[in-house]
C-alpha cells in the first residue's frame, strides 16, 4: 500500500532511515502499476473466467487511477524528481 501513513512507518521500522533513489522509485512504481493493469486486462478478457471474475479486474483497474491511488502516487514521484 503506497499511500498509507501506517505503511511507510512500518517500511521505515523495517528498513531504517536512508536515503531514496528518486529516480528508481518512480521507475518501479510505474513499473510495478503496468505489471498489475496487464493482469486485471487477462482477467477482464479470460474468456473462462466468470462474470463476478471480470468485474473484479474492472474494478481493480479502475481505483489504480482514482485520486492519491497508485498512478497518482508515481506521477508524484516522478514530479518530485523533474
Amino acid at each position: 500500500v503506497w499511500n498509507q501513513p501506517r505503511e511507510e512507518a512500518l517500511f521505515y521500522e523495517g528498513y531504517g532511515p536512508g536515503d531514496l533513489d528518486l529516480v528508481a522509485l518512480a521507475y518501479y512504481r510505474y513499473e510495478r502499476i503496468v505489471k498489475d493493469l496487464l493482469e486485471y486486462c487477462d482477467q477482464m478478457f479470460d474468456a473462462a473466467a466468470s462474470t463476478e471474475d471480470r468485474e473484479e479486474g474492472l474494478r481493480q483497474m479502475k481505483s489504480q487511477f482514482l485520486p492519491d491511488d497508485v498512478v497518482a502516487i508515481a506521477h508524484r514521484s516522478y514530479d518530485d524528481i523533474t
